[in-house]
């Protein structure tokens, strides 16, 4: 069934590409390596500057995750003026910290290495080493991945979503080719262990 949109709020030129909100409602954007924090109850806004520019943002309660130079960064937000606190510090030459996905105090990150053309997904939980989750053939391309918190995941490309297990077996493959050769899958989100797709048929959103 279809929704009703509503106009939030209206913010002029700064320049944000992403947003989050937290669990106490605020909102989170991004410009540049500027964090925009706004309280829609209170209307007031809050500028943080952090040390690189970020290139892709998530949230899990009140805390933000986010990506940048093959890096990945913490800042809780419940607290007043915390530190950033680094995850993964991908410094390895030849290789690409792609994409990541959180889910309760897990990071999933997606890491590319040119030299031995793997592409490997790995977990990290809090001060653990990190575990190799899944390795992704070399003939493949995906543009993302989601992760529920079951363990299940999904890997998501352009033409198709293949859900595996936690024991990484394949469990569905969806297609939207199969009914239509200009049907491209875009926008992605997992609520309540529920996958979401944006698909785009002939320049039509469904």
């Amino acid at each position: 069934s279809k929704g009703e949109e509503s106009l939030l709020e209206t913010f002029l030129n700064n320049g944000s590409t992403k947003y989050v909100q937290l669990l106490d409602g605020r909102y989170v954007l991004t410009n540049g390596n500027s964090l925009i924090i706004y309280d829609l109850t209170t209307k007031v806004q809050t500028t943080r500057q952090i040390s690189t520019y970020i290139e892709d943002l998530k949230s899990v309660g009140n805390t933000i995750y986010y990506k940048s130079n093959n890096s990945i960064y913490s800042i809780d937000l419940s607290t007043t003026n915390a530190s950033e606190n680094t995850i993964i510090s991908n410094v390895t030459q030849n290789t690409n910290t792609r994409f990541f996905d959180v889910v309760g105090t897990t990071i999933y990150y997606y890491i590319e290495n040119y030299n031995t053309n793997s592409k490997i997904i790995y977990s990290k939980t809090g001060s653990a080493a990190a575990v190799e989750v899944f390795n992704i053939s070399n003939n493949e391309y995906i543009d993302s991945f989601k992760f529920d918190a079951s363990g299940s995941f999904y890997l998501i490309n352009s033409s198709s979503i293949r859900k595996f297990d936690a024991n990484k077996n394949l469990l569905s493959t969806f297609n939207p080719y199969s009914n239509s050769a200009n049907s491209q899958i875009r926008g992605v989100k997992i609520f309540d262990n529920i996958l979401y797709a944006t698909v785009v048929e002939s320049n039509i959103i469904k």
